[in-house]
């Protein structure tokens, strides 16, 4: 788990959308692994800065590649 999220992937009822989607998205990615568009140079891993439509893109390209 990142540092920048000490309360792991626990929603927590201040989580804005935007951080929302940085959690799911790190659920995923320790569930399966780097499956991230490969035009992202960190691939699927959640980053701090991330937008939410970055967010998403990470999101969805694990989803494709769990299936």
């Amino acid at each position: 788990m990142p540092s920048w999220m000490p309360e792991n992937n626990k929603a927590m009822p201040s989580d804005d959308k935007a951080r929302s989607l940085k959690k799911w998205n790190q659920r995923l990615y320790e569930l399966h692994g780097d499956q991230g568009p490969p035009y992202f140079p960190e691939g699927s891993l959640p980053l701090p800065g991330d937008s939410k439509q970055r967010s998403r893109e990470k999101i969805n390209a694990l989803l494709r590649g769990a299936s």
